[in-house]
């Protein structure tokens, strides 16, 4: 968590936006998480009523879904790879 805080800081809100979605714990466990380690990312719960990850076929996490400006998915990365998200962010047009 505290990588996707420094990917957060590291752009302006309108080049990135952050949104990590966590399917096992309660909106309280999250609240309470977050605001302890004073991360400003957005949290999404992933429950029955969402299904993002079941929508985004999410087998293992982490997992970062990069999409371009008009919501497409461009690539998917599996696992903590810093290099190929920069590389993708780069592709889209997100310069750090």
């Amino acid at each position: 968590m505290p990588r996707l805080q420094a990917l957060r800081d590291r752009f302006a809100s309108d080049e990135l936006e952050l949104i990590a979605v966590n399917r096992h714990d309660s909106a309280d466990e999250i609240r309470r998480a977050m605001g302890e380690a004073g991360f400003s990312f957005r949290v999404a719960l992933d429950g029955a009523a969402s299904g993002a990850a079941e929508r985004y076929d999410v087998r293992c996490y982490p997992a970062a879904f990069v999409l371009d400006r008009e919501a497409r998915v461009v690539a998917v990365i599996v696992g903590k790879n810093e290099e190929r998200l920069r590389e993708t962010l780069a592709a889209v047009g997100v310069r750090s």
